[in-house]
């Protein structure tokens, strides 16, 4: 990523922005102490609805975890191929795991956003990744922690946590890790 802005720090969806860093041409990158994503201008934001690509709960943000696939999809030219396939990942993944479209993955985003927004992310487990010490947290159901500390399959206990943040809570293993370690290169 590009070198960090001297614009001032903002709230964004994910907390206080503790750095903005310039993507492409209308992007940033906001950073925040345990999340972030890309900020889109007007005109950037325009002209991805315009390509049919899906738009978000929060029409500017998209999350840094699986969101952002469709700003890197919607204007791939623009990205270095590796980002542009490592999106492509991400929406594989993701369509194996919940199945199809891209409205059925932001549906179920959605849905997903909808459970943290009623406040009912009670537990916080903080997770720390073997592979590059990176420190983060999980927030989930204390219930449903607990019904997968006791046997439940995760993705039955917890199916509105990410691919992503179950394998933070399985392995510690965060997703930038997985992607660069455990993925083939010819995937």
């Amino acid at each position: 990523m590009n070198e960090r802005t001297n614009e001032r720090t903002i709230d964004t969806p994910w907390g206080h922005s503790q750095g903005i860093y310039p993507v492409i041409d209308g992007v940033t990158a906001h950073t925040t102490a345990t999340h972030g994503g890309y900020q889109l201008s007007d005109d950037r934001q325009n002209n991805l609805e315009a390509r049919g690509m899906p738009t978000v709960w929060c029409r500017e943000w998209y999350e840094e975890d699986c969101e952002i696939t469709a700003v890197i999809l919607g204007f791939p030219s623009e990205f270095a191929p590796d980002v542009v396939r490592g999106a492509m990942q991400m929406v594989n993944r993701l369509k194996i795991e919940v199945g199809g479209t891209w409205s059925q993955l932001y549906q179920w985003a959605d849905a997903r956003r909808e459970i943290k927004d009623r406040a009912r992310m009670d537990h916080t487990v903080p997770t720390q990744c073997p592979m590059c010490s990176r420190s983060d947290e999980v927030h989930t159901i204390r219930e449903d922690y607990d019904r997968w500390r006791n046997g439940l399959v995760i993705q039955e206990a917890m199916p509105y946590l990410s691919v992503t943040d179950r394998e933070k809570l399985q392995t510690g293993i965060c997703g930038p890790c997985w992607d660069l370690h455990m993925v083939p290169s010819d995937a």
